[in-house]
């Protein structure tokens, strides 16, 4: 084969090295042009007074379309024809003028639906690309600094236990033996053997009647009526009111009978001795009298003293720890006024509000997220000894306050949720999480009818990031929103929740260029698939999952009451409100 000379094989590549040349001066020398007519670009963005913007229906009122509304300005203007807008999935009519491009949703459905709504704006590119931008909005009545202070009377039921009358008599019985029969047993006149032979307790609205009898060398029946309330929200107040016959028989009180029947003959042979079986039987009786009242006045005596000291007991302390060892789990406790005695039952309602503190973290809301569920005060069912009902509002109340205070952060421990998650992230991109930032609160809202689970929502979370040196993306923003829903282990006895992701959005933003607001953009479609994101963490919250927190309610009413669970069933009688019924059955331990 014949050999090209060098000058010939050189021409060759001349004209791909003069356009490789030419190409680099370009470059070089228009460097500057090029990347002045690239940020000259305006790209696509939605421009809104704040983001997560909070929406207090109490300030103007739920039908005020100036306050239901969102509005956003689309940059560049142009665009304005071509974006779709959705709420929660859904289209909606866009006002505004389409030339300035503005953007204005009237939100007014949204009043009977208060929680986290997702508003949602994209555009589609040629080749199939899409543009993506979502603001979260918290739509509802918020509680106020006043509303929630334990120093006022608002402090509406957060929490109910209600306990049929064969459950307390079940608690109560055991409890005046382990009490009582001690010292019974170590008095000469009644003896080692004494034990309760007949304990009776009937409720009935506001009192109880009850019917005791001890036996022992001696034995002592009495009956009575005791007024049972509480007083300054949680103090008892217990008063007899009525005591029936008090009946004392056996060797004490027989030889206080042969003492009497001997004084009376003594007496009537004084005046007349065919009087004298007369007077025998009146002194019997003057003496069984006299031991009958004796008896009623000293077991009087003893209950009186026995409610008296019961009668000022606070039943709650004032202030307990949720969390125990975490200062900043501390609320508020009190009884409702619905707390009492009933025919049906013993009815207690309990009042829990945080006790302010030092905040961590500013959420923009006067207060937790109010939805007016509240414990219903129907009797118990055939099959229910004990029921206890949650409001969703108490269960917000707690997450704001945690929030805000970082106690939740501390509790799902933030610092190795955020090394488990750069260790997912590492294999697929360079981004990490540096910390969270909440600037608003999570919040729990009725999800559907009263079966269906609680939807979780979730806005305003920033995320620092770190592992690139230049953040030209300004500040990132995570919503979200899933449902959860309690459930029960009957072997192992817990108390769990399960749950579901049903939707992730990551937003951007930075200072509007005209300087007022924020502008809004879709961040990272490059780097970051939100949905590779929401699939791993929804894996985390599929039933069965390790990582949800549970409670061992079988093991602490048996350490704390002395019972246990027979077959509990978990209802919703209403939304945002949540029943746990149970059968229950002394333990035998």
């Amino acid at each position: 084969m014949a050999t090209v000379p060098r000058p010939r094989r050189f021409a060759r590549y001349v004209p791909g090295l003069v356009g490789l040349g030419l190409a680099a001066m370009i470059l070089w020398r228009g460097g500057a042009v090029l990347e002045h007519e690239a940020r000259s670009q305006v790209s696509f963005a939605i421009v809104v007074e704040q983001p997560a913007r909070v929406i207090p229906l109490a300030d103007a009122g739920a039908t005020d379309p100036r306050l239901l509304s969102w509005r956003g300005l689309v940059q560049p203007a142009a665009e304005r024809e071509r974006v779709t807008v959705s709420v929660d999935g859904s289209a909606v009519e866009v006002r505004g003028r389409a030339d300035a491009g503005e953007l204005e949703l009237p939100l007014l459905d949204l009043a009977g639906a208060p929680g986290w709504h997702f508003v949602e704006l994209g555009i589609d590119r040629r080749g199939g690309r899409s543009e993506r931008i979502v603001d979260p909005i918290l739509v509802g009545r918020f509680a106020s600094n006043t509303d929630t202070n334990t120093n006022t009377n608002v402090k509406p039921c957060g929490a109910t236990f209600t306990a049929s009358p064969q459950l307390v008599r079940s608690l109560v019985i055991p409890m005046l033996e382990r009490e009582v029969l001690p010292a019974l047993r170590a008095n000469e006149h009644m003896g080692p053997d004494t034990k309760l032979s007949k304990a009776q307790l009937d409720l009935r609205d506001d009192v109880v009647h009850f019917e005791l009898e001890v036996a022992g060398h001696n034995t002592l029946a009495v009956s009575g009526v005791v007024v049972v309330a509480i007083i300054n929200e949680r103090e008892l107040f217990a008063e007899l009111v009525t005591l029936g016959e008090v009946e004392f028989r056996g060797a004490l009180r027989n030889k206080a009978r042969g003492v009497g029947a001997g004084g009376g003959a003594l007496i009537g042979g004084l005046i007349s001795g065919p009087l004298a079986p007369v007077g025998a039987a009146a002194g019997w009786f003057l003496a069984d009298k006299f031991v009958t009242n004796k008896a009623r006045e000293v077991v009087r005596e003893q209950i009186d003293d026995g409610l008296a000291q019961l009668s000022g007991v606070e039943l709650l302390p004032t202030h307990v720890e949720l969390v125990p060892g975490r200062p900043s789990s501390r609320v508020g406790v009190g009884f409702c006024e619905q707390t009492g005695v009933r025919a049906t039952g013993l009815f207690a309602g309990l009042w829990v509000v945080p006790e302010p503190g030092p905040s961590v973290f500013e959420l923009g809301v006067p207060g937790p997220l109010i939805t007016g569920a509240t414990p219903t005060a129907e009797p118990l069912g055939a099959a229910e000894d004990l029921r206890v009902e949650l409001s969703i509002d108490l269960v917000n109340a707690l997450l704001t306050s945690w929030t805000a205070n970082g106690l939740l952060a501390e509790l799902i421990g933030e610092q190795r949720v955020l090394a488990h998650a750069n260790d997912e992230l590492a294999s697929w991109t360079p981004l990490r999480l540096g910390g969270l930032h909440p600037t608003r609160p999570p919040t729990l809202t009725p999800s559907g009818g009263p079966d269906a689970g609680w939807a979780y929502g979730l806005g305003g979370l920033q995320i620092t990031l770190t592992g690139v040196d230049e953040q030209p993306w300004g500040q990132v923003f995570v919503a979200a929103a899933g449902t959860l829903s309690p459930s029960w282990n009957s072997e192992t006895g817990e108390l769990g929740l399960i749950g579901s992701l049903d939707r992730l959005d990551i937003t951007c933003a930075q200072p509007a260029e005209s300087g007022a607001g924020q502008a809004l953009r879709g961040c990272f479609s490059e780097v970051l698939e939100a949905a590779e994101v929401r699939e791993r963490i929804d894996a985390h919250l599929r039933p069965g999952a390790r990582n949800l927190p549970k409670i061992a309610l079988r093991e602490l009413l048996v350490d704390e009451l002395g019972i246990q669970l027979g077959d509990l069933i978990m209802t919703r009688p209403r939304p945002g409100l949540l029943r746990l019924a149970a059968s229950l059955r002394v333990s035998d331990e």
